[in-house]
């Protein structure tokens, strides 16, 4: 299983067998997990070890206090390696990664806290926090505000980081919710992630792949497309998925003023046809029950 790690998750299991030896434990469990993704120096490793905890001797000290006497199995890795598969498949990832691992430690379904989760929650770092950070590393510099140049290129209508900009068909009748995602202009979704992940997972079907959203008005139903934009914009999806952009069709707007014959499917067809084109967008439609 571990040929399908990413280099950075071979260097954070690496990090984590060495970490078990120098604690003489036999099996590679969550702590040492725990301990080899603060020796990886990356971003957020450094902004929670810095605010939260202070230093790695201390972080160390705790685990191995904790992890006195534990008694290990063998299917602790084992069980490790699997979560991990698990969440890389949910995620329609060919390989497993850092967050697939960590994902692996934190698992929210397990019924007993695991070390790493006693120790977290002990230096009052809050679980989802943290793996909302390891999910969507860019969340941890959200409010970087947008270069000039890059505010030029998404009002042409030109690729900018991945992301395209609508043009005239859609624009006339709609907004972009990739682009606006893109230029911080829409409000953060919380609470939506399951939602919004079996979202991706219809769109990623090979049929059947058009998600309909069911609901009474004002329960969010928009907002989780909100949210999916969002994660296009941070790269968190699946590659079927990426440098896609959604485009939130008013369907008002395409109706009115269509009072001549043929002239609201001429506009459909218009819509239709520009769609087909780029082959990248995801057309959300509202109100569509006025169709």
């Amino acid at each position: 299983m571990k040929e399908h790690f990413t280099k950075e998750a071979k260097e954070l299991w690496d990090k984590a067998d060495k970490r078990a030896s120098l604690l003489g434990h036999s099996f590679t469990g969550p702590e040492h997990i725990l301990l080899a993704f603060f020796e990886t120096n990356s971003d957020l490793a450094n902004l929670v070890m810095e605010e939260h905890i202070g230093s790695y001797e201390m972080l160390s000290s705790k685990v191995a206090e904790m992890s006195a006497g534990k008694v290990y199995i063998q299917s602790t890795t084992e069980t490790l390696l699997r979560k991990a598969q698990k969440e890389a498949n949910l995620s329609f990832s060919s390989s497993i990664d850092v967050k697939h691992i960590l994902s692996a430690v934190f698992d929210s379904n397990k019924e007993e806290k695991n070390i790493p989760t006693i120790v977290l929650q002990d230096l009052e770092i809050n679980i989802d926090w943290f793996m909302k950070l390891v999910k969507y590393p860019r969340s941890i510099r959200k409010d970087a505000p947008v270069k000039e140049a890059e505010k030029g290129s998404l009002l042409s209508g030109q690729k900018s980081g991945g992301i395209w900009t609508a043009s005239s068909a859609l624009d006339k009748y709609g907004r972009d919710l990739t682009a606006l995602a893109q230029k911080h202009q829409l409000d953060p979704v919380a609470l939506r992630e399951k939602e919004i992940d079996d979202i991706i997972e219809v769109l990623c079907r090979r049929v059947k792949s058009n998600p309909l959203l069911v609901g009474e008005p004002g329960v969010g139903k928009s907002a989780m497309m909100v949210g999916l934009a969002q994660r296009i914009v941070e790269g968190n999806v699946p590659d079927k998925l990426k440098n896609n952009k959604i485009f939130e069709l008013n369907i008002t707007s395409i109706i009115a003023g269509a009072s001549l014959q043929g002239e609201f499917e001429k506009r459909m067809t218009n819509i239709i046809n520009h769609v087909k084109q780029e082959k990248n967008i995801l057309l959300l439609l509202t109100k569509f029950i006025q169709l």
